[in-house]
């Protein structure tokens, strides 16, 4: 502002002394070193263009009448055009200012901002359950491959008693055993009586150890069944605890980040506004 004032009276006794310039007598115009000790201010050295106006006013008074106006027309035009350059820097300078200021104000707030981010982090309650997690998983897998290798097992002994069985239904009749008598045509009548009843000892023999073996291996086979069914049982239970202990982010973590993203938004809309 006191710049552009000064300019103001600066044109204005450019101007008054051009007049006296125009005048006849050239004798009372000032010199070029009274008129640039009227401009200068404080003592500090002249700007190019003010000391190039104080020359051109000088010049005036040794030129003619008819072009003095000339001359005086073109130091107003530099005057003007020193008070617009002197006006845009004011202005840049005055943004300036209020631009820091508004940073200044901004920067405080998101400062505020990201520090409340933070105790929103401290001030939620929450307990990680990563490492029991981690330890019920391993006890899990462990229970799973003990069952999978009882079915395994339970499998085979499957398989083993199927055939044990079939084995002795081929010779069990006991569902039906007058069709049995329809074998006895395959005996040779020329045998003696005695190796008739042989025969049908040996048979006997064979059906009571086809039968035994078929109701071991049954039976083998159910109790590692049921042996299989209590491990599975027991890995399913574990298997829902580590459900119960499944890790789960931090909430705080998410409030915290929500905090910041909204404090990075206000500030940039600060920044902004300003």
């Amino acid at each position: 502002m006191l710049a552009m004032q000064f300019v103001g009276l600066m044109l204005g006794a450019t101007l008054a002394h051009a007049k006296q310039f125009m005048a006849p007598s050239a004798a009372s115009a000032p010199s070029h070193e009274a008129f640039t000790a009227l401009l200068r201010v404080k003592g500090k050295p002249l700007d190019p263009m003010v000391s190039s106006l104080a020359a051109m006013a000088e010049s005036i008074s040794k030129q003619e009448p008819s072009a003095r106006e000339q001359s005086v027309n073109s130091i107003k035009t530099l005057l003007q055009g020193l008070l617009d350059s002197i006006t845009s820097q004011h202005t840049i300078a005055q943004k300036s200012v209020t631009n820091q200021s508004t940073f200044d104000s901004c920067n405080a707030q998101k400062l505020t901002d990201l520090t409340h981010a933070e105790n929103v982090k401290i001030g939620v309650n929450w307990t990680d359950t990563t490492d029991a997690y981690n330890a019920c998983q391993a006890e899990f897998q462990a229970m799973n491959n003990t069952f999978t290798s009882c079915y395994q097992q339970e499998e085979m002994l499957r398989v083993a008693a199927t055939a044990r069985c079939e084995y002795f239904a081929s010779v069990d009749r006991s569902s039906n055993f007058q069709s049995w008598f329809c074998h006895e045509d395959d005996f040779p009548a020329s045998s003696s009586y005695e190796a008739y009843l042989q025969r049908n000892i040996e048979m006997l023999a064979d059906f009571r150890n086809r039968r035994a073996n078929c109701t071991n291996a049954t039976a083998a086979q159910s109790s590692k069944m049921l042996e299989c069914t209590g491990y599975q049982q027991q890995a399913s239970a574990k298997e829902v605890m580590c459900a119960h202990l499944t890790p789960y982010a931090n909430p705080a973590d998410c409030s915290s980040y929500e905090a910041k993203k909204q404090a990075c938004i206000s500030y940039s809309h600060c920044r902004t506004q300003g």
